[in-house]
């Protein structure tokens, strides 16, 4: 089940309203499209299920989000054989945001990055991922970083 998502994906997706919904808790805040750049803030309101959840940190929310909408782009179905989603935090380098477990028995790797990595994390978690022995790391960024070289 999907807990948190931003009124984009909604109108995107579902083509829904935030006033479409019942028993939401709708969260309104200022997030940079690029972490470092304070000219790149864009408004997001945010939609939980979860009372908590809308009180978590900009950050977390929104990689929350980020996270699951990875796994709607790869058409994962919310059922816990399938996918598991870690939301604690700031995870160890060994941990990665979500796991798909495949029928045979192997385990896809799944990372959100919404810009605020530096190289060199990115280059441990993947090493770490690999030493794991992951048959697949698919690392998510939001659509700014998509055509970035």
């Amino acid at each position: 089940m999907t807990t948190s998502l931003g009124t984009g994906y909604l109108r995107r997706f579902y083509a829904l309203t935030p006033e479409d919904l019942q028993d939401i808790y709708r969260r309104e805040t200022l997030l940079r499209t690029a972490p470092s750049q304070r000219t790149s803030e864009t408004k997001v309101e945010f939609l939980t299920l979860i009372k908590r959840l809308s009180h978590l940190d900009d950050h977390r929310l929104a990689h929350r989000c980020g996270t699951g909408r990875m796994r709607h782009l790869l058409d994962i179905a919310p059922n816990t054989d399938v996918w598991k989603a870690e939301h604690r935090g700031t995870l160890r380098y060994e941990e990665p945001d979500a796991v798909i477990f495949e029928q045979e028995g192997a385990e896809r790797a799944i990372e959100f990055d919404n810009g605020t990595y530096a190289m060199w994390v990115v280059g441990k978690k993947i090493s770490t991922f690999q030493d794991r022995g992951f048959t697949e790391i698919i690392w998510g960024c939001p659509t700014h970083f998509a055509n970035a070289t």
